[in-house]
């Protein structure tokens, strides 16, 4: 600034230069000169105790200027560093509250902008959204809000318009002045080709994933999660010799401790062990002392059978996933989120019982999660330990309102315990929740109940969409048939127990049935020859022998006739 003792800084932090004459505007211009501004380094912020001290001053500054909307946007952005992110929320609202009338000042662009970044956060992705249209309805070229606005969609999983967004400022060369200028200049350029190669994997598109993510990599060789997601996209595309190239050019890179153990989980992940342990020789290189990689070494030769468990996991190979599962908690390890696809691997091979104890280790360590509540029911259901498993069904539905196979489980259990009513409720729910109709075996249980009730034609209706939706079922032909008998639909009846016989026919109530609707059809010879089948596999049953002596009857009396 030009040497005039008219030029004054105000304000007790964040001061603005001001010129005492209001008269005089000084030109202004671009220059080459690098400014460095060393005051927010992490050593300085601890040294000075900066975070307490900034609080204080801003919270007096307000006191002394209660109007003034630039002290409420400083406070909102202290609040946001120190995670205090509700507190954020408040003063920069605050601060929109405080501006003039028909006037925005050019921080309340950031602090709007800043609020946005607040809201992702907080996962409030809806509300992220509408801060960052709220800034580029005043201007369609600030970064920072297109960013916020592509990163909200992308964590809703809405990956194609946030793609359109985050190539609007990779494809936007303009110069921004003042307002929309960009704070995080890496938002121009690998921040948003990284996640918009993210979002490419989203959508299974590797090509353009890898070609945006090695733009990104150029730009940045320093960033692990660049470096991670194009390790993930050559993966995915069965690039593996691209993922050894890649390793072979950052060999001499010295990335920090906690990027090395990223990189390592991921390739032991990916099951390229021996990669990760070349990986990890190269970065040894790099370290003036070895030792300081000692500790990620010996972690990751203890975990080598939960990285092979997790392989196995991934791909449905659960009975070795067991096995690698069973040897890493063996040394008493406890990880919720590894011990559950434990205990998953045992519900899939139809191991009840470990699945059980499993999820009760899990339970014992106060670990509250819906799922672990909701698969332990599972677990005790196939049991037959129905009571228990209710009561744990129950707890998760408190905890996840949203569960569609909590419900469908309690409504399998009512079902069995012959509490219609009760199933239908649980079933309901679980279809009102099921719109893109995901789950199918809804339906089938749905009709099961309903017929028990007596309500035939919803049962029926309910046996058929799931017809219409998961193609030919036996034991959905039977419901439907049994639907169409108790309403006097013989002929319909009919053909639905012959469908039912054509996929199945062991089950020997079919048979009983078709030959209940041709005796109802008086199609007598036929519905002998079904009669017939059964008492040939089963001389004692019942129902098989009144429906024959019926028809033995009918041929006496016509012959009398």
């Amino acid at each position: 600034w030009v040497n005039n003792p008219n030029f004054r800084f105000t304000g007790r932090i964040h001061e603005n230069l001001i010129y005492t004459d209001n008269s005089f505007k000084p030109y202004s211009f671009f220059s080459n000169i690098n400014v460095f501004h060393t005051g927010y380094m992490q050593d300085e912020i601890n040294r000075k105790n900066k975070m307490d001290r900034n609080l204080a001053l801003l919270q007096e500054a307000i006191k002394e200027e209660p109007h003034n909307g630039f002290h409420e946007y400083n406070l909102a952005i202290q609040y946001k560093n120190m995670g205090k992110l509700d507190q954020a929320v408040k003063h920069f609202n605050l601060m929109e509250e405080k501006q003039k009338e028909g006037e925005i000042s050019p921080y309340c662009i950031f602090g709007i902008s800043a609020l946005s970044s607040t809201y992702i956060q907080m996962k409030q992705y809806e509300k992220a959204i509408g801060e960052a249209t709220k800034i580029l309805k005043i201007n369609e070229n600030f970064k920072e809000a297109l960013f916020n606005l592509g990163l909200a969609q992308y964590y809703l999983g809405d990956y194609d318009n946030a793609i359109k967004n985050f190539s609007k400022i990779i494809d936007d060369k303009r110069n921004e002045i003042v307002i929309g200028g960009v704070m995080d200049q890496a938002i121009r350029s690998w921040k948003t080709l990284n996640l918009i190669g993210i979002c490419y994997i989203g959508l299974n598109n590797y090509t353009y994933a890898i070609k945006n993510l090695r733009k990104a990599f150029k730009i940045n060789k320093y960033s692990g999660e660049t470096l991670l997601n194009l390790i993930t996209a050559y993966y995915q595309s069965n690039k593996i010799n691209e993922i050894v190239n890649l390793l072979e050019k950052i060999k001499n890179i010295k990335y920090p401790l906690h990027i090395i153990e990223q990189i390592l989980q991921k390739l032991y992940s990916f099951g390229l062990s021996k990669r990760a342990i070349s990986f990890l020789n190269a970065q040894k290189e790099n370290y003036s002392s070895g030792n300081e990689l000692d500790d990620i070494e010996s972690k990751f030769i203890q975990k080598a059978d939960f990285y092979k468990a997790n392989i196995y996991y991934e791909r449905k190979k659960y009975k070795d996933a067991d096995i690698f599962f069973s040897k890493y908690f063996n040394n008493d390890e406890f990880d919720v989120d590894a011990m559950s696809k434990w205990g998953l691997s045992n519900l899939c091979i139809k191991n009840y019982q470990k699945a059980e104890e499993i999820f009760e280790r899990i339970l014992d360590e106060n670990q509250q999660y819906w799922n672990v509540f909701h698969n332990l029911g599972t677990a005790k259901m196939s049991l037959e330990k129905l009571d228990e498993a209710i009561s744990l069904f129950k707890k998760a539905k408190e905890l996840n309102p949203g569960s569609v196979e909590t419900y469908l489980n309690l409504g399998k259990i009512y079902l069995y315990k012959k509490e219609y009513l009760n199933a239908i409720e649980m079933l309901n729910y679980a279809a009102f929740l099921d719109k893109e109709y995901k789950n199918k075996e809804i339906f089938i249980h749905l009709a099961n109940a309903l017929y028990f009730t007596g309500s035939y034609d919803k049962a029926l209706e309910k046996a058929l969409l799931y017809l219409k939706l998961n193609g030919p079922d036996p034991e959905c032909f039977y419901i439907a048939g049994l639907s169409y008998y108790m309403t006097g639909d013989f002929i319909n009846s009919s053909l639905y127990f012959s469908k039912a016989i054509s996929l199945d026919n062991e089950k020997v109530d079919y048979f009983i049935y078709l030959g209940n609707s041709l005796k109802k059809l008086r199609m007598f010879e036929e519905a002998e020859v079904f009669y017939r089948h059964v008492l040939m596999k089963d001389k004692a049953n019942i129902q098989a022998q009144a429906g024959y002596a019926a028809i033995l009857l009918e041929n006496s009396l016509k012959n009398l006739c």
